[in-house]
């Protein structure tokens, strides 16, 4: 398992989670702590937030509890938040990594 630096993406590395152990683990600690908020939007919320920062008013009105826990600063986020900025440039990377993220969300 690598530990790659996440400045290292570039427009053609593809994503694998095995690449990425930092974030996986920030990811399953996430998931544990969101196990029991309702689904509604709950994949498109986690990904937009983590991704831009910005959730649709829409998402919001549906899931409150979920956007307040988003947004309150109480989750550690920094390596999946990383990454999104890092692949910025490389859509495939990036439309990967949010599937990723949204089968693993429940």
């Amino acid at each position: 398992m690598h530990d790659f630096q996440y400045e290292n993406i570039g427009e053609v590395r593809k994503f694998d989670a095995e690449d990425y152990p930092k974030m996986v683990a920030e990811l399953n600690v996430v998931l544990e702590d969101l196990v029991q908020i309702p689904i509604y939007f709950k994949r498109d919320i986690i990904v937009s937030y983590l991704k831009d920062h910005s959730i649709k008013t829409e998402w919001i009105n549906a899931n409150p509890g979920l956007a307040k826990v988003m947004t309150s600063g109480s989750l550690v986020t920094r390596h999946l938040e990383t990454l999104f900025e890092a692949c910025r440039w490389n859509k495939t990377f990036r439309v990967d990594f949010e599937r990723y993220i949204k089968a693993r969300v429940n």
